[in-house]
């Protein structure tokens, strides 16, 4: 698992690469978002750039074991031809295959390396304060400034802002340089989006 998460640790990060190109051509950039992981931040190490996230995915073994029951069910119910036998059937397969759904998920603790210049993103601009201590809301164009150019989602943040039980998305997405038009180089990269965190304003 380690040597995975060394790999994705790759996808969670921006790295600006020197194009492979000769002197005097124009680089156009371009992301392409390919997925996506979500999760609550359990621990955070700044030193190292690591964090360790909390997510809840879906149990292949018991999915596949849910397939085989769903598929011997359906068997089962061609060979009842009692209308009241087959509807009483029906029902208890729909209220154990809703059990079984729910079982599909667990909740695992991943350990994530990010690179040194991971960009780091907020779903929320800053808060800002009247004099009497009520919350300004930010007019589009000074929300479209604060995002910046660059096309990411929410507002620039720094990784010292990430701190234990944020909800936080990291964006898997594939960078292209194209030159002349012909992808030249290809590299992983991402975006780390802190989505909400523990008292935040409703």
């Amino acid at each position: 698992m380690n040597q995975a998460y060394r790999w994705l640790g790759i996808l969670v990060l921006v790295v600006m690469v020197v194009p492979l190109c000769g002197a005097g051509q124009k680089t156009k950039k371009s992301y392409k978002k390919v997925g996506e992981i979500e999760g609550t931040v359990k621990s955070v190490n700044e030193a190292t750039k690591s964090i360790l996230l909390e997510r809840e995915i879906i149990d292949q073994k018991k999915l596949q074991e849910l397939n085989v029951w769903w598929v011997q069910q359906q068997a089962s119910l061609r060979g009842i031809k009692n209308i009241s036998q087959y509807q009483s059937k029906l029902l208890s397969i729909k209220n154990e295959l809703e059990k079984r759904r729910k079982a599909l998920k667990k909740r695992v603790t991943e350990s994530i390396q990010l690179a040194s210049n991971v960009i780091v993103r907020t779903s929320k601009p800053p808060l800002k304060f009247t004099a009497d201590g009520q919350i300004v809301k930010y007019t589009p164009a000074e929300l479209k400034k604060m995002a910046g150019p660059e096309g990411y989602p929410g507002f620039p943040a720094d990784f010292n802002q990430i701190t234990v039980g944020q909800n936080a998305k990291i964006i898997l997405a594939k960078r292209t340089d194209v030159t002349t038009g012909v992808p030249e180089l290809q590299r992983p990269v991402g975006v780390m989006v802190i989505l909400s965190s523990p008292g935040d304003p409703r």
